[in-house]
């Protein structure tokens, strides 16, 4: 038994890791029973839900986490990422521009960013981001 939240979450990365879909799904319908409102547990359960290839289960997940971590950046790209892998690329073209207007200075959000643009054929954007999320610190400063 998991003494604590973070540990169980802890477990679930690892299991996602190392590939272990089903066990990592089982674990994600007890956090969610238990934590439903809890963003890091809808993150997680998204993840496990496309390890095991249900991608609407996965866009579900994220369609429930509280309205305060609907806007996150992490979430929107999550669903972008899904919607893409579900061939509907129009709306993860959507929502890629709609995190591009949330992201600020996060390297590895800009370089996931720019990754969905250029899943979506947008080579422009996509270069854009790379090159935001390859710059240093001081340099994506105003």
């Amino acid at each position: 038994m998991m003494s604590t939240l973070q540990d169980a979450l802890n477990n679930g990365a690892r299991l996602l890791q190392a590939g272990k879909a089903a066990d990592a799904q089982e674990l994600a319908d007890r956090l969610v029973q238990q934590f439903p409102e809890y963003t890091p547990v809808r993150l997680f359960a998204a993840d496990a839900a496309s390890l095991v290839g249900d991608v609407p289960a996965a866009i579900a997940c994220l369609d429930a986490v509280p309205a305060s971590a609907a806007e996150y950046p992490i979430v929107i790209l999550k669903k972008a990422r899904l919607h893409f892998a579900d061939g509907r690329r129009a709306e993860a073209l959507r929502l890629a521009q709609e995190a591009a207007d949330a992201i600020e200075r996060e390297p590895g959000l800009m370089r996931t960013l720019a990754g969905i643009f250029r899943d979506c054929q947008q080579a422009a954007s996509a270069r854009e981001w790379l090159g935001k999320g390859a710059a240093p610190a001081d340099a994506t400063r105003g």
